[in-house]
């Protein structure tokens, strides 16, 4: 693959392959960059053309594994170290805490969502129970597969981060209390 020209390979990868993940993922990988035409605070979409960014993106779809799960099973236990971040691509899930050895389940996500992203940016243990409701589909990307991409493209790491904290506290953590 790494024979052919950078347009035919990105294309491989962004029309092909990773086509609907893309898609489905579009606001998780919607990175800014300063616009040299606007000005040190105007700020424009980076695009496939971007050469910064279509490295960042093919390193980051060579790294994701294909994850399936069971309905009733477990995705993430409360108190696990989470060691990767699963990009559910079909399925739905709920998200719930244990009280006196009881678990309830209150919020449900389904595709397009991400389990474990911002546990596993920041190294924290899971807080809540995520189990699926039916089969569930998704690509997993390990911490340790994610930490050298991301030391390699700080900007795009910042970025991810702070969506991730979003997503975290509006979607899973706010609902959940």
């Amino acid at each position: 693959m790494k024979e052919l020209p950078k347009h035919i390979r990105r294309d491989i990868y962004k029309e092909f392959l990773f086509k609907d993940f893309i898609y489905l993922f579009r606001t998780h990988f919607k990175l800014l960059k300063e616009d040299s035409v606007g000005g040190p605070n105007k700020r424009v979409l980076y695009t496939w053309e971007d050469t910064q960014y279509q490295q960042f993106m093919i390193k980051t779809l060579q790294k994701l594994e294909p994850r399936f799960y069971q309905p009733k099973e477990f995705i993430l236990e409360e108190g696990e170290e989470v060691n990767e971040q699963i990009y559910v691509t079909s399925g739905s899930y709920s998200i719930g805490f244990q009280e006196r050895n009881q678990k309830y389940f209150h919020v449900k996500l389904e595709k397009k969502t991400i389990v474990g992203g911002y546990e596993n940016l920041f190294g924290y243990e899971s807080e809540f129970y995520f189990k699926a409701l039916n089969f569930l589909e998704g690509y997993g990307l390990r911490k340790s597969n994610m930490k050298p991409i991301m030391d390699k493209f700080p900007d795009f790491h910042r970025q991810i981060q702070s969506y991730m904290v979003n997503f975290y506290y509006k979607i899973i953590r706010e609902p959940m209390l």
